[in-house]
C-alpha cells in the first residue's frame, strides 16, 4: 500500500515579511517602479490641474485681451491679469491699457508706449493660423498661457533631477524667464551647466571636470525599452512626472520624433521588400518587359514619398516663372507667391469745375491771384493758349521719354491715391496686408510706426530678451546698463547676473573669484563667476539675431519668398530712407493729380 502525503494547513507564509519579501526585491538598489505616461489613455482636461477653473478663466481673459490688443506684449498682459481681482478682470486691464495708450499719445511719450508694444511677425504654423478677415487674429501658443501650480512643481522637480550641477536658485530663475516652459527653459539651462563651476559633492575634488549637458538616453524621465520589431533599436517612454500636461509636453519632445523616425524607416524597409517581391514573382510568371526609361529616372517618378510638397512648390515655380515672363504689372502678396495683375484705368480728364475747385483749394493765395488775372488775360489772347497745347501734342508724339515721364507720374499718382490695404486671395493665406510697410493690416494701421518696426523691431526684441534676466520671487525682468554682477532686486532677492543663481547673505561676495589678476582676463585657478566681467553680451546678442532671422526666414516652406525679400528692402527704406525725387517731377505729379480724374 502506498502512502500518499496528505498537505499540511499550516499558512504558506510565517509573517507578513515573508509576503512582501519579493516585492522588496524587485525595487532593490533604489529602483523606482513609476508608472509610464500613455497618450492614448490620458486623464481627462478638468482633472489635470488642481485650479483648472482658474486657469480657463485666466486663459479666456488672456486670449479675449490678445485679440483686442494683438500690439501689446502676451508677458505684460499675463502680469497684469494676475494683479486684479477675479471679477471682470478683462475689462480692468482693458481700460487699464485703453487709458495708458490715451494719456502715452497726449502727453507725447512715445517712447513709453513704445516698449509695450510690437510688430506681429509673420504669422504660420509656429504662432498660429491667420484668420481671413480684416483684423489679424493671433492663436495664443501653449508656452504663452498662464501654467498650473502642479505642472510647475513637476516642471521644477524634473529640471532638479536632469540638472543636478545647476543650483536651485539658477533653475528657479530660469523658469520664471520663459513662463515655467520646459521646452523654453531647457535650451537656457542646457548652455549654463556647460559653463558651471559646481560639481555634485559625491565626486572627490581630483575627479571633477566640467558638467556635460544631459543626453536623451540619461533623461531622468525617459524610459528605453527594446523595440518588438526591430532588436537593435529602442524606444523612449516617459514616465510619469505628476502632470499630464508636461507628460503631453515630454512625450512631443522627445518621443514623438522617434517614433515618426521608426515609422518613416519600418515604411521604407516595407517598400523595399514590397519592391523585391513584385520583381521575384514578376520573373517567376515573365511578365517583365524592358523600358527605355533609365531605371534611375523610373524610380524617382515612382517614388511617393513626400510629393505633396514637391507637387505644390513645382506649382509655385511655374507660376514665379509664366509671371516674370509675362512682363505684366503686378501687385503681390508679401506673405506668399499669390499676384493679382495691376490693370490702371484709362486716364481721363477731370470736369472744368473740378479743375477750378482744386486748384483754388491747394494753391496759396498769391498762386491764386497770378491763375485769375493769367484767366483774365486768356479771354482776349486764345491764340497763346492753342499754341502752348500744340507744343504740348507734339512733344508727346515726337519725344517719346516725354511719354515715359507723364505715364511715371500717373503711376505715383495712382499709387498714392490708392488704399494701401491688400486682401489676398490664397484660401492658405487670406490676410489683409499694407502694400507700403509689407505687414499684416491691423485696425488702425499705421505704416512703419513704433520705432520703424518690422523686422528691425523682432531683431531688437529677441536680443533684449537674450540678454535680460526675470526674479524668481515678483517676476521683475531687468537688464543690467553697468556695475557689478551682483544684482539686488526690490523686493530683496539678490542674484548673479552671469550664472542666475541666488546669493544668499552668507555666501555674499564669495560667490564670485577671489583671487588677484594683475593683468586681467579670465581667471586660470578657479572657475567661478567674475564679479566685474561682463559675459561676451554681442556673442549672445548675436546669436539672439541671427535665430531670429533664420526663424523669420523659415516662416514659410521652400526658403525666402518674394515678398519677404521685398518686405527687407522696405525696412531698408524706412530705416535710411527713400530716394527723393527731383523738383520738376513733383510739380509733375501736381499737375497729373488736379488734371486727371482716377477711379
Amino acid at each position: 500500500m502506498d502512502r500518499v502525503p496528505i498537505p499540511q494547513t499550516r499558512r504558506l507564509w510565517k509573517s507578513k515579511a515573508d509576503f512582501f519579501r519579493p516585492f522588496r526585491s524587485a525595487g532593490s538598489g533604489n529602483e523606482t517602479i513609476t508608472p509610464l505616461y500613455d497618450p492614448d489613455c490620458v486623464q481627462p482636461d478638468h482633472v489635470i490641474e488642481a485650479d483648472q477653473e482658474q486657469l480657463e478663466g485666466l486663459n479666456a481673459a488672456l486670449g479675449t485681451l490678445v485679440d483686442a490688443f494683438p500690439d501689446v506684449e502676451i508677458e505684460a498682459l499675463r502680469e497684469m491679469l494676475e494683479r486684479v481681482s477675479e471679477d471682470s478682470r478683462a475689462q480692468i486691464v482693458a481700460e487699464r491699457l485703453l487709458t495708458r495708450k490715451r494719456d502715452a499719445v497726449s502727453s507725447g511719450m512715445r517712447a513709453r508706449a513704445a516698449q509695450m508694444l510690437r510688430l506681429p511677425a509673420n504669422e504660420d504654423a509656429a504662432t498660429g493660423a491667420v484668420s481671413a478677415s480684416s483684423r489679424q487674429r493671433r492663436s495664443l501658443l501653449l508656452e504663452e498661457t498662464f501654467r498650473g501650480e502642479k505642472y510647475q512643481t513637476a516642471v521644477k522637480q524634473l529640471l532638479y533631477q536632469e540638472f543636478k550641477t545647476l543650483s536651485h536658485s539658477t533653475i528657479k530663475a530660469v523658469m520664471a524667464e520663459n513662463n515655467a516652459s520646459y521646452t523654453l527653459s531647457r535650451p537656457t539651462l542646457q548652455q549654463l551647466v556647460s559653463k558651471a563651476w559646481r560639481f555634485p559633492l559625491t565626486l572627490p575634488m581630483f575627479l571633477t571636470r566640467r558638467a556635460a549637458p544631459v543626453a536623451e538616453q540619461d533623461h531622468p524621465a525617459l524610459f528605453w525599452r527594446a523595440e518588438a520589431a526591430h532588436a537593435n533599436a529602442s524606444v523612449p517612454a516617459v514616465r510619469q512626472t505628476g502632470s499630464t500636461v508636461l507628460d503631453r509636453e515630454l512625450h512631443e519632445l522627445f518621443v514623438a520624433p522617434v517614433i515618426t523616425k521608426a515609422r518613416q524607416y519600418q515604411l521604407s524597409a516595407d517598400l523595399a521588400l514590397a519592391k523585391e517581391l513584385n520583381e521575384t514573382e514578376a520573373e517567376e510568371a515573365e511578365a517583365t518587359f524592358d523600358c527605355a526609361i533609365p531605371r534611375r529616372l523610373a524610380e524617382r517618378a515612382l517614388d511617393i514619398s513626400g510629393t505633396d510638397d514637391v507637387w505644390t512648390e513645382f506649382q509655385k515655380r511655374l507660376t514665379r516663372q509664366a509671371l516674370a515672363k509675362s512682363q505684366m504689372p503686378l501687385r503681390r502678396c508679401p506673405l506668399c507667391d499669390y499676384a493679382e495683375v495691376e490693370d490702371p484705368p484709362r486716364p481721363t480728364w477731370r470736369p472744368a469745375k473740378e479743375i477750378t475747385r482744386l486748384v483754388f483749394s491747394r494753391t496759396p493765395p498769391g498762386v491764386q491771384v497770378l491763375l485769375i488775372i493769367s484767366a483774365l488775360i486768356s479771354t482776349f489772347f486764345v491764340a497763346p493758349l492753342l499754341l502752348f497745347a500744340s507744343v504740348l501734342y507734339l512733344l508727346s508724339h515726337i519725344f517719346p521719354p516725354f511719354i515715359a515721364m507723364l505715364q511715371t507720374s500717373y503711376a505715383r499718382v495712382r499709387i498714392h491715391r490708392r488704399s494701401p490695404r491688400f486682401h489676398c486671395l490664397n484660401e492658405d493665406c487670406a490676410t489683409a496686408t499694407c502694400t507700403t510697410c509689407l505687414a499684416p493690416w491691423i485696425d488702425p494701421h499705421t505704416c512703419f510706426s513704433n520705432a520703424r518696426t518690422s523686422l528691425r523691431t523682432l531683431i531688437e526684441t529677441s536680443a533684449t530678451a537674450a540678454i535680460k534676466r526675470t526674479c524668481p520671487r515678483c517676476h521683475l525682468s531687468f537688464v543690467k546698463a553697468s556695475g557689478c554682477n551682483k544684482l539686488v532686486c526690490n523686493c530683496g532677492y539678490t542674484m548673479c547676473y552671469t550664472c542666475r543663481c541666488e546669493i544668499t547673505a552668507k555666501e555674499g561676495y564669495q560667490h564670485f573669484c577671489q583671487h588677484f589678476r594683475p593683468a586681467g582676463g579670465k581667471c586660470s585657478q578657479c572657475e567661478r563667476c567674475e564679479l566685474y566681467g561682463d559675459e561676451d553680451e554681442d556673442a549672445v546678442v548675436r546669436r539672439a539675431v541671427e535665430k531670429a532671422e533664420r526663424e523669420w526666414m523659415e516662416g514659410g516652406k521652400g526658403g525666402e519668398t518674394e515678398g519677404e525679400r521685398r518686405a527687407r528692402r522696405a525696412v531698408v527704406e524706412a530705416v535710411v530712407g527713400k530716394k527723393k525725387v527731383k523738383w520738376w517731377e513733383g510739380w509733375l505729379d501736381a499737375v497729373v493729380d488736379v488734371l486727371m480724374e482716377i477711379d
